[in-house]
């Protein structure tokens, strides 16, 4: 039983007994027990039989075996890769009672990690599907969503208060990891579970500018590659033979960054030095700015590539010519013009959505293909329905609003048309526009209460293509009307 409890700007402590009888200190938050796979409080069955996690300590997780006088742990136990391989397996999620650990229940959103659901319809079949709480960007829930909307996993509510933890999440991913994976990739499989737990919260990606599904294969992106799941982007340029063509070409973003971070450390040099030499006629380039980062709080789901926020960040003392000093490269003035290119292409292009993305994807998704999107330093889940591309709207703050489900992508400056499960935008001016012009065609209420639904999903985006489509069906049914047909329907 806990003792006490502690809260710092950092953790979340509680104090517990030991298996030797000696009290400890125990980190329960999320940051702490993330790496292991378990969290406060979970019921694990052990090599030992089934106990309750108490925390961390000392980089370790402990676990309250049942029977024991207190908390033990494993040393050779440092990973959630490390638990799956020896036996560790969720009981149940997670048991604390709340007379027992006030002050640990008001942070347990917190440090159990649990996600709303949402009951959507999809292809005649009803799915939960998970939504985004405030923790920034998550490839986890855009990954289970793509494989519930899929039929490949069903997200149950384990509560009764329509939400699911993120351990049940990573559970059913390494459950179909093992089942996917082909003979040649079993080693990779061991890998990529071990990394489960930090795509919780975010996914270092590294990708070129030529192609929508190029990623640099990593233990993280081999996930969606064993499970099948297209990660794809729409950060593209086209091959128009311009300068911004040449320099970015087939370079990924990490090549983009080292390049800047080379010129931007020379000019930083350049400019130490000159300001210690009396030459008076110096004529060092300016320093070159690197491109701010457009993250989300708590996202990171950016490159590994370290960005510099300002000259100083990156600077460099003067060479000397007596000291070792490691080679670097030599930089141009060329070099010096391609970084500027550079970052006019990442400051022109900051949705991280570019029409020459837009197109491809459009042309290169297959129809009701569901894929992972990465844009904007986030991951959602995307589809092609009707040659249009679609984002699942999973914001908590739509939780109620049934109606809501999929998100129309128009534009790269984020425009977009909120739409229904069956694709329908939910435009009620557009649908007002529709209703009146056929009242004034003298349509009786009830024939245009009954054509309405009937009305094709990309019909809805303009209210004359709808009124359009909606004359042609009641034409077949042969329901008159004695009203000219206004000019710009013919």
């Amino acid at each position: 039983m806990v003792q006490k409890n502690y809260i710092d700007d950092e953790s979340i402590w509680v104090e517990h007994p030991t298996k030797d009888g000696s009290i400890l200190k125990f980190d329960v938050c999320r940051r702490a027990c993330e790496p292991h796979g378990f969290f406060y409080g979970d019921r694990v069955l052990t090599p030992r039989g089934e106990s309750t996690v108490i925390g961390v300590n000392g980089k370790l997780l402990w676990f309250h075996v049942d029977g024991d006088e207190g908390a033990s742990y494993w040393d050779n136990i440092r990973c959630y890769g490390d638990m799956l391989n020896n036996g560790f397996k969720s009981l149940s999620y997670p048991k604390i009672k709340e007379q027992e650990e006030p002050v640990v229940m008001m942070m347990m959103a917190d440090v159990v990690g649990l996600y709303k659901l949402k009951r959507v319809k999809y292809q005649d079949h009803l799915v939960n599907i998970i939504l985004q709480n405030e923790n920034g960007p998550c490839p986890l829930i855009a990954l289970c969503n793509v494989l519930a909307l899929k039929r490949y996993l069903t997200i149950e509510d384990e509560s009764g208060k329509n939400q699911v933890s993120v351990e049940t999440l990573r559970d059913l991913i390494h459950s179909l990891l093992i089942s996917q994976a082909k003979q040649e990739e079993q080693e990779q499989v061991l890998k990529s579970i071990s990394v489960l737990p930090a795509m919780q919260t975010g996914m270092d990606v590294n990708f070129n500018f030529t192609k929508h599904d190029q990623f640099e294969l990593t233990d993280q992106t081999a996930v969606f590659k064993i499970l099948q799941v297209p990660l794809v982007h729409g950060w593209l340029i086209s091959d128009d033979h311009s300068e911004t063509s040449r320099v970015v070409g087939t370079n990924t973003y990490n090549d983009l960054m080292n390049k800047l971070v080379a010129v931007d450390e020379f000019n930083t040099s350049s400019s130490l030095s000159a300001s210690a030499s009396s030459a008076s006629t110096s004529t060092t380039p300016l320093p070159l700015p690197l491109p701010s980062s457009t993250s989300e709080p708590g996202a990171t789901a950016t490159t590994t590539t370290p960005l510099s926020s300002s000259p100083s960040s990156s600077s460099v003392s003067p060479v000397n010519n007596s000291a070792k000093t490691e080679e670097k490269p030599k930089i141009t003035e060329q070099d010096i013009v391609d970084a500027r290119i550079i970052n006019e292409f990442l400051a022109n292009n900051k949705s991280q959505l570019t029409e020459c993305g837009l197109t491809q994807l459009q042309s290169s998704l297959g129809e009701d293909e569901l894929c992972v999107f990465f844009r904007n330093n986030h991951f959602s889940t995307l589809i092609k329905h009707n040659g249009q591309l679609y984002n699942l709207v999973t914001d908590v703050g739509y939780e109620r609003e049934r109606n809501v489900v999929w998100d129309l992508l128009t534009s790269t400056d984020g425009g977009s048309v909120i739409c229904s499960e069956d694709f329908k935008p939910l435009d009620k001016k557009i649908q007002e526009e529709v209703i009146a012009t056929l009242e004034l065609m003298d349509f009786s209420r009830q024939a245009i209460a009954d054509v309405l639904p009937k009305i094709p999903a990309d019909k809805w985006f303009k209210s004359e293509d709808a009124v359009t489509a909606a004359i042609a069906h009641l034409s077949h049914l042969s329901i008159h009307h004695h009203s000219s047909v206004p000019s710009y329907i013919q």
